[in-house]
């Protein structure tokens, strides 16, 4: 899949990119919505200024949960990736993967920029 701009106008081609890797499942999907909630929360967390977010991934599974040692099989979830570009953020892929526990719910790859702002803001809280 060619990256696509996380934006509304892009809605339908990223619920049509959705659909596609979610077409016979009926459990542990996403959306449109799910995915710019996800990518908020990122920025929201990572607290830093958009212009050091360049380059940084995040790898998100939005069903990340526990399951009980009971449970057969290995139970999938839609996960996504994408990039920030500088600008905006962009949708680099979406697939159907084995279940994350709850904890690891969004990976995320810093840039050596990243972390430094990171630093510099904890340095001084």
């Amino acid at each position: 899949m060619k990256g696509i701009i996380i934006k509304d106008a892009n809605r339908d081609r990223i619920e049509a990119e959705i659909k596609k890797v979610q077409a016979k499942c009926k459990e542990r999907l996403i959306d449109y919505d799910i995915i710019v909630r996800m990518v908020a929360e990122v920025e929201r967390t990572l607290d830093i200024p958009k212009c050091r977010l360049k380059g940084v991934t995040v790898d998100c599974d939005w069903n990340a949960q526990e399951f009980a040692n009971a449970y057969h099989g290995t139970p999938e979830s839609t996960q996504f990736y994408a990039e920030y570009t500088g600008t905006v953020w962009k949708l680099l892929d979406v697939s159907r993967c084995a279940c994350r526990r709850s904890k690891s719910q969004h990976i995320v790859k810093l840039t050596d920029d990243a972390k430094a702002a990171i630093i510099e803001r904890m340095e001084r809280f």
